[in-house]
């Protein structure tokens, strides 16, 4: 097992996850999408933000706790982060969250999303309010299917090659 935890940036320490955001190597999962929103760039699957969104951003973030979370992967070893984790409120339900896990390139099959899931999960599950956890992404993605059904997620759905995950508290 890797020697990570979840570390929650101040507002001021929000470098590593816009230089994530910005790595096209680290972002070319999400490229060639039709996602309407401010700051992606669909050939590279960058994401943008100016500093008012992020402050906005931060604002959501980090003051719902149990609503929405956001922390770095860092390894104690390495004294860096390798990657990032969050959740906020599903469409699916009030108890449901989605969540996100980015592993910075460079780090990629090392172990890091296995372990960096399975913070976020306890994390999640230790709010009252939250029961499920949500995510989907392409079935070509067979690494990131690996580790959400090795820690627990059912296939809830195949649609137009996504597939929908759900873990249950």
């Amino acid at each position: 097992m890797k020697n990570i935890k979840l570390y929650i940036p101040k507002e001021n320490e929000l470098d590593f996850a816009k230089s994530l955001l910005n790595d096209p190597l680290t972002m070319a999962y999400n490229k060639g999408y039709d996602l309407k929103f401010a700051g992606y760039d669909k050939t590279t699957g960058c994401i943008s933000h100016d500093r008012s969104f992020r402050k906005r951003w931060y604002d959501i973030y980090f003051f719902n706790p149990g609503h929405y979370f956001y922390a770095y992967i860092y390894d104690e070893d390495l004294k860096s982060f390798v990657g990032d984790v969050n959740f906020h409120p599903s469409s699916l339900g009030f108890l449901t969250r989605d969540i996100g896990i980015v592993i910075k390139n460079e780090y990629r099959g090392q172990g890091y999303g296995k372990a960096g899931l399975k913070l976020l999960i306890d994390k999640a599950f230790s709010f009252k309010n939250i029961k499920y956890l949500h995510n989907d992404f392409e079935k070509t993605r067979t690494y990131a299917y690996k580790i959400h059904t090795d820690l627990g997620f059912k296939i809830i759905g195949i649609e137009d090659n996504i597939v929908e995950l759900v873990c249950e508290k």
